[in-house]
């Protein structure tokens, strides 16, 4: 492959001043470069990016100020096994990026050409986002004869002998089935992905991600005498069954794994082939969860998958939280470490919280063919096109959205005295949108258990 495509201007890695990994596509056009974090080239740190990403992306090589700094990055990143078809090692010259190729074997290729895709959406356009919800209630039994973090990986290894099976199939779900009703996606399925009910490729301008289709799993479920509300798969060791020789059931404990699977697939690709690559997201995410709760020694908690798409970014981010607690609020704070561990990989603010889970982006709307409704929302952002005073003076505005509370609203008469009620709603606002918080605007009467 000799060419690479950027999205976005390749520049500003150059004004990062940091060494980075590149996050991107291969497919049979080329590479394309969608993004990069800003991590070590060691193992667990590559693990960690890679777990966040969206099928198909994948790790694609290195960036540096130098081309020598970038062939040696690129080299340690081969010998970790992630890139093991081949690297890219770039950097800056003359205000424009140069792209080697390292292949498995250490040689260096000739210098690839470079092509600017201007925006996110613009690439998006070329391909349909398919999603697939799926819970797994995930139930541990332990006798006391294992670890309990051998328990976990023999649980996981059951899920994964259930799920990681040729030939699994699809159905588009209701709401983006479209006037045509339901559409399977498996193997034999031949037909283009272009064809599936949604928009007609012209992207999404709202910042969302565009264009999602829905899709729900078709799981063999004959053999279950009672089939569970979600899937279900169990580990029970020899000695808890009754073909073990002595013990009993010393624990059981059961847990749900909300798993939520994206994938970037191509228009002109066909269904079968992106079904294949849905069950590929699915058993990607399966050992991220594996993951997860491995850090937590081996405890069988709830885990949730989460979709974002940060101000800047030319991909979607799914970040696997666990529940350590049942209130969000709280269990939002517990997770502070780990979001900003992951803000430093992934290049993000440390002073807005952008991975926090009510900053998920909600595709729910998306796969029901742009459904809506609901109540009308307050006026956003009233300073904004206001012309600026003609008396002189430096303009300082709010960075983000708020909501413009004033009197009258809600039904509620509050004119002549509700001023600073509304100003506290409107500040309130803007730490929702924001999503510092998910707690609802507080009304008067909860202002004036405050002032007391």
């Amino acid at each position: 492959m000799d060419n690479i495509s950027v999205v976005g201007d390749a520049n500003n890695l150059a004004l990062s001043q940091r060494d980075a990994i590149l996050v991107g596509i291969v497919d049979e056009e080329g590479v394309t470069l969608l993004g990069c974090a800003y991590c070590a080239p060691n193992e667990a740190e590559l693990q960690e990016v890679t777990d966040v990403l969206p099928a198909p992306l994948v790790l694609l090589g290195t960036y540096a100020r130098s081309k020598e700094e970038a062939l040696q990055s690129a080299a340690q990143v081969l010998k970790t096994g992630f890139c093991s078809q081949g690297c890219i090692a770039t950097y800056i010259s003359d205000e424009k990026l140069q792209a080697y190729r390292v292949n498995p074997d250490g040689t260096v290729g000739p210098n690839l050409n470079t092509k600017r895709i201007t925006s996110f959406h613009e690439w998006l356009k070329r391909y349909r986002i398919l999603r697939c919800e799926l819970p797994i209630t995930l139930e541990v039994v332990e006798d006391g004869t294992v670890p309990s973090t051998v328990a976990l990986q023999l649980a996981f290894g059951r899920v994964l002998g259930q799920l990681d099976v040729p030939g699994l199939r699809f159905l588009t779900a209701p709401g983006s089935a479209g006037k045509l009703g339901p559409v399977l996606l498996g193997p034999d399925a031949d037909i283009l992905v272009e064809s599936l009910p949604g928009s007609s490729g012209s992207g999404s301008s709202r910042g969302d991600g565009g264009d999602v289709v829905c899709c729900l799993p078709l799981i063999d479920t004959r053999q279950l005498a009672s089939p569970p509300n979600g899937l279900m798969f169990t580990y029970r060791p020899l000695a808890a069954t009754n073909g073990g020789s002595g013990g009993s059931a010393h624990g059981r404990t059961e847990a749900l794994l909300r798993l939520d699977v994206l994938s970037y697939v191509r228009r002109n690709c066909s269904l079968g082939a992106a079904a294949a690559a849905l069950s590929r997201g699915i058993i990607r995410q399966l050992h991220a969860a594996q993951r997860v709760l491995e850090k937590l020694n081996g405890q069988v908690l709830p885990v949730r998958a989460h979709h974002f798409l940060p101000p800047g970014f030319s991909h979607h981010l799914t970040v696997l939280y666990p529940t350590l607690l049942d209130d969000p609020e709280r269990n939002d704070d517990r997770l502070v470490a780990t979001r900003q561990q992951l803000h430093t990989l992934m290049g993000l603010p440390l002073n807005r919280p952008l991975l926090r889970s009510a900053n998920a982006v909600d595709l729910a709307a998306q796969c029901e063919d742009g459904a809506g409704g609901g109540a009308a929302a307050r006026l956003r952002d009233v300073h904004a096109g206001l012309a600026a005073p003609g008396i002189g003076g430096t303009s300082v505005l709010v960075q983000g959205s708020y909501e413009y509370c004033h009197y009258m609203q809600d039904r509620f008469n509050d004119a002549g005295w509700g001023c600073a009620y509304r100003s506290l709603q409107t500040i309130c606002s803007w730490f929702r949108l924001q999503r510092y918080t998910s707690k609802p605007i507080p009304s008067h009467r909860c202002g004036e258990r405050q002032e007391r």
